[in-house]
C-alpha cells in the first residue's frame, strides 16, 4: 500500500510541477502552425504564382479545382497538369496540403436527383484516385449548393449525410482526410447545430473545414465553441457579418484573437490556410500583406 501511495504521489508531483515546465505556451504553439494560401487549379497562371507565394513565406497550398475549365479539358489533360504542378511545387518545397473539390449546382452531394448525385459522388472518388499525383492530406467538400427551400431541407440533409458516409469511407481507403465545410445563407451546415448534426451522423471520424467568413447566424467564435476535436482544416478570410466577402483579415469584423484562442482551445495545430486575396475596397492584396496578417495575429495574441 505504501509503495502504491508513493507511486501515486510521484505521478501527482510530475503532473503538477514537472510537465507544465515542458508544456508549450499558446504563442509557441502558434509558431508551429504552417501557413497556406489557396490557388486555382488547371491554369498556367498557377505556375507563375507559386514562386512568389513561397518567397512571401507560405509553407503550403490549397489547390482549388474548378467546376469547369475554359477551354474544356480531358481527364488526361487534367492529370498531366496535376503532375506538372506538383513537380513545380516540390522544386521550391511548397506542399499541396488541401484539395478543394469542385462545387456548383451540378457538383452537389445533397441534390435531389439520385442519378446526378451518384454521378457527382463517382466524380469525387475519381478525384481522390488522382491524389496519387498530388499527395494532399485533406480534401474539402461542400455539403450542398443553394438555394434550399425549407420544405426540402430534411431531404437534402439526408442526402448529404448518405453521400458523406460513402465518400469518407472512400477517402480513408486512400489515406485522405475528408472535411465538410460550413457554408452561409440557405446552404447546409449554415449553423453550428446543423453542422454538428450532419458531421455526427456522417460518422465518428467525419471532420469539419471551418470557414471563418461563412457564419451569418452566429459569430465565428460562437460557432467554433461546439467543435472540439472535429476541426481538420480552416479557411481564413474576413467579412462584414452580413454576407461572405473573403477579404483578408483585419478588413472586416472578425475578432481574430478570439478565433485563434478558440482554435487553440480545441487543440487545432495544423495549417492556417488563407482563402482570401482582396481588401474591402476590392483591390488585390500582395502575398506579403496577406501573410503579414498572420504575423500580426501572433504578435497581438492575448
Amino acid at each position: 500500500m505504501k509503495q502504491k501511495l508513493s507511486y501515486a504521489c510521484s505521478f501527482f508531483f510530475v503532473c503538477i510541477f514537472i510537465l507544465p515546465v515542458f508544456a508549450k505556451s499558446d504563442r509557441e504553439k502558434l509558431n508551429d502552425w504552417e501557413t497556406g494560401i489557396f490557388i486555382a487549379g488547371y491554369n498556367d497562371q498557377a505556375f507563375e504564382k507559386i514562386s512568389a507565394i513561397k518567397a512571401a513565406g507560405f509553407d503550403c497550398l490549397q489547390l482549388s479545382l474548378p467546376a469547369n475549365t475554359k477551354p474544356p479539358m480531358t481527364d488526361e489533360q487534367k492529370i498531366a497538369w496535376l503532375k506538372k504542378f506538383r513537380a513545380a511545387c516540390k522544386t521550391i518545397d511548397l506542399d499541396i496540403e488541401y484539395v478543394h473539390i469542385p462545387f456548383s449546382g451540378r457538383h452537389d452531394i445533397s441534390q435531389r436527383d439520385d442519378a446526378k448525385r451518384e454521378a457527382f459522388c463517382v466524380e469525387v472518388i475519381r478525384l481522390m484516385d488522382w491524389n496519387k499525383y498530388i499527395d494532399a492530406d485533406i480534401f474539402v467538400i461542400h455539403p450542398s449548393a443553394e438555394p434550399i427551400a425549407n420544405e426540402q431541407r430534411p431531404e437534402r440533409i439526408r442526402n448529404c449525410i448518405a453521400s458523406l458516409k460513402r465518400l469518407n469511407a472512400e477517402a480513408k481507403k486512400r489515406d485522405i482526410r475528408l472535411a465538410v465545410e460550413n457554408l452561409p445563407r440557405t446552404c447546409l451546415c449554415n449553423t453550428s447545430a446543423e453542422a454538428n448534426m450532419i458531421i455526427a451522423q456522417a460518422g465518428p471520424d467525419m471532420r469539419l473545414c471551418f470557414d471563418t467568413n461563412h457564419l451569418l447566424k452566429e459569430t465565428p467564435e460562437q460557432f467554433l465553441a461546439n467543435f472540439k476535436g472535429k476541426i481538420a482544416a480552416i479557411h481564413v478570410s474576413d467579412y462584414d457579418y452580413i454576407d461572405e466577402k473573403h477579404w483578408i483579415p483585419y478588413q472586416g469584423k472578425c475578432d481574430w484573437n478570439s478565433i485563434v484562442k478558440e482554435l487553440l482551445r480545441h487543440g487545432y495545430d495544423e495549417v492556417f490556410m488563407f482563402e482570401s486575396s482582396r481588401l474591402n475596397d476590392g483591390t488585390v492584396a500582395p502575398w506579403s500583406q496577406i501573410i503579414g496578417t498572420w504575423q500580426r495575429m501572433k504578435k497581438e495574441y492575448k
